[in-house]
């Protein structure tokens, strides 16, 4: 009986159907092999060039605006920028500086008073006290609702201001007691400028007395603020320079 082809006739199984099968399977083999592989050769082919066509494309505008910028022909867009406003207060002037702080719109509810004047002109590392009091809208001591940080700071008369924190010699600016917490009466003892004025523009700078993150009191600002260097000791004798004739 034959295995390979159920029609053959021939029972003792010297028939060559075995050999047809064979073929037919080579014939199927042959078709895979020879006649799809060239259909996915050719796809790569089309893709490799639809990528050269486009790499030309993109080296031919390179060239083309190489040869722009060598030949100064080209212009870039300006990148528009939106301009920053302006303060409109003059730079040496306390108003300024509250707009720098806390822009155009402000409503103050407390504001800062004085007790005592400060040394004006101050001078470096000369220690001198700073007490003040919270006066509210109607200019009446007052006590704030809850305990507020008060610092001392200075600022460059200049648009716009520069906080100062130290001077030129890498230390701070203002050394001593320079913060404070309270809700109706501030005291700095012991404060002391560490840089004479005439280092910054105009040759003064901005005291400030400043609540730390509370908007609804106004700071204290002394405007011209002027730091000279150590005012000699009066008690001390001035010593005398020797001159020409006293060394001969």
């Amino acid at each position: 009986m034959c295995n390979f082809n159920p029609s053959c006739q021939v029972l003792d199984g010297n028939c060559k159907c075995y050999q047809s099968l064979a073929m037919i399977n080579n014939v199927a083999y042959s078709s895979q092999g020879y006649f799809m592989q060239p259909l996915t050769m050719l796809h790569i082919i089309n893709s490799v060039s639809n990528l050269n066509s486009l790499l030309e494309g993109t080296l031919a505008k390179i060239r083309e605006l190489n040869q722009k910028l060598f030949s100064n022909q080209v212009e870039f867009p300006l990148v528009s920028k939106t301009p920053a406003a302006e303060c409109p207060f003059s730079a040496a002037s306390k108003d300024s500086l509250l707009y720098h702080l806390y822009g155009s719109v402000n409503t103050f509810s407390y504001t800062i008073t004085l007790c005592d004047d400060i040394p004006k002109p101050a001078y470096k590392d000369r220690c001198f006290n700073i007490h003040a009091r919270i006066l509210d809208s109607r200019n009446n001591y007052a006590s704030l609702p809850n305990s507020v940080i008060f610092k001392l700071k200075m600022y460059t008369q200049e648009d716009p201001p520069k906080l100062i924190e130290t001077n030129m010699s890498g230390d701070l600016a203002i050394r001593g007691n320079i913060k404070v917490e309270s809700a109706s009466v501030i005291l700095f003892k012991k404060v002391a400028v560490c840089e004479v004025s005439s280092h910054f523009r105009n040759g003064s700078v901005f005291f400030v007395i400043l609540p730390e993150g509370n908007s609804s009191i106004k700071p204290y600002i002394i405007e011209d603020f002027v730091v000279r260097a150590r005012k000699p000791d009066a008690s001390q004798p001035e010593k005398k320079k020797k001159s020409a004739e006293d060394n001969e």
